[in-house]
C-alpha cells in the first residue's frame, strides 16, 4: 500500500491524499512520529480549502500525537477543531485526554461542550467509555442516567438505551 501511495504522490499528482494514506498505513502500523510528519505533508499540499478533508487529517494527526505520547499537541488540534462552532468528537477527544491527564474539572467542561454539540446516545455512551479507561465508572454512570432522560424516538434510540442499560447494570 506504501508503495502505490508513494506512486499516486510521485506520478499522478495526488500527494494530498497519497499524503493522508500513507499517514494512516504508518499510524495503524505504529510508526506515529512518522505518521504525524506526513499528516503535517499531507495539509501543506492542500492548495484550496477543503475543510471536510482537512478536519480529516487533523483528526488522524491528533490521534498519531496521543499514541506517541505527545498528548499537548493532540490537545492543541482538538482546540483547533472545536473553535469553529464546535464539533462533538473533538470535544469528546479533548475531554479523554484531559481525563487521562487527571484534569477531571477541565474534561467535564468538554464532555458538556460536546453534549452541547450533539446530544445523542453515542455521545453519552463515549463520554462513558472515557470515564471508565481511567476507572471512573460511577462519574461516567452520572452521563448515563441522563442519557436515559432522553425518550426515544426509533429503533436505533431503543438500541442505544439497551446499551446504556447493560453498563448500568441494569439487565
Amino acid at each position: 500500500a506504501m508503495e502505490e501511495f508513494q506512486t499516486a504522490a510521485d506520478q499522478d499528482g495526488k500527494a494530498l491524499e497519497a499524503y493522508r494514506g500513507q499517514g494512516i498505513a504508518c499510524l495503524r502500523q505504529g510508526e506515529y512520529a512518522r505518521a504525524v510528519t506526513l499528516f503535517s505533508l499531507s495539509l501543506e499540499e492542500m492548495k484550496h480549502s477543503n475543510k471536510e478533508f482537512s478536519r480529516d487529517v487533523l483528526f488522524y494527526q491528533a490521534e498519531a500525537y496521543e499514541k506517541n505520547g505527545q498528548s499537548g499537541e493532540a490537545e492543541a488540534i482538538y482546540s483547533e477543531l472545536t473553535e469553529d462552532g464546535g464539533d462533538a468528537r473533538a470535544f469528546v477527544l479533548r475531554g479523554r485526554g484531559k481525563l487521562q491527564g487527571g484534569d477531571t474539572a477541565g474534561a467535564r467542561e468538554d464532555f458538556e461542550s460536546a453534549l452541547d454539540c450533539d446530544g445523542s446516545y453515542e455521545v453519552y455512551l463515549q463520554i462513558y467509555q472515557a470515564y471508565t479507561a481511567v476507572n471512573r465508572e460511577a462519574d461516567g454512570a452520572d452521563y448515563l442516567e441522563r442519557a436515559l432522560e432522553s425518550a426515544p424516538g426509533d429503533a436505533e434510540d431503543y438500541n442505544y438505551q439497551a446499551q446504556v442499560h447493560y453498563y448500568l447494570g441494569d439487565y
